[in-house]
């Protein structure tokens, strides 16, 4: 039987640079994603995309970040667009 593990405001996970995800990606933490992925990303917090960061898929979100490319509609109840976004 899997563990439930209670989300804090300062978890999350990073995926970097180099990494290519052909596929969906879901987590109850927080996402920092720098890498490439071909699908759909959610989270039931927050999505920070890095400037290296290329989504090709929608994102589902509480809060969104975008630093990079995003090639999908955005899902979300906060949306941030940098300078650098796409």
């Amino acid at each position: 039987m899997a563990e439930h593990y209670q989300n804090t405001p300062n978890t999350h996970s990073t995926i970097i640079q180099g990494n290519v995800i052909t596929g969906d990606l879901t987590s109850t933490s927080n996402i920092r994603f720098d890498g490439e992925i071909k699908g759909t990303l959610s989270c039931e917090l927050k999505i920070v995309v890095g400037e290296t960061g290329v989504v090709r898929g929608a994102i589902q979100c509480k809060t969104a970040d975008i630093y990079g490319v995003v090639e999908g509609n955005i899902k979300t109840d906060e949306l941030f667009l940098k300078s650098s976004a796409v």
